[in-house]
């Protein structure tokens, strides 16, 4: 019974992970900014594999972020993990 409810949020999370789940990075990405166009609350990113180790990328939805750039640092070496430069490269694109 169709009950006329249409989604377009939920609908444009399908297809991002859809497309993860084929390898097609680029089209998630693209579905990514519209979404976030569309919706920028809550922040939604994708995570490639290499980043957390997983067999493949991720789409991470955040229920809250860090203030800024220091936080994010300290929030991470507190778990006793030591960031690379590598990975304060990619935290400092996201603030």
């Amino acid at each position: 019974m169709a009950t006329g409810f249409q989604n377009p949020y939920g609908d444009l999370i399908r297809d991002i992970e859809s497309t993860i789940e084929t390898g097609e990075l680029d089209v998630a990405q693209r579905l990514l900014t519209q979404l976030l166009q569309r919706y920028p609350i809550p922040q939604i990113d994708i995570v490639k594999k290499e980043v957390w180790g997983t067999e493949q990328d991720e789409l991470v939805r955040r229920a809250h972020r860090p203030v800024d750039l220091a936080e994010a640092v300290a929030n991470v070496e507190r778990t006793g993990r030591i960031l690379n430069e590598e990975e304060r490269r990619q935290l400092r694109y996201n603030y």
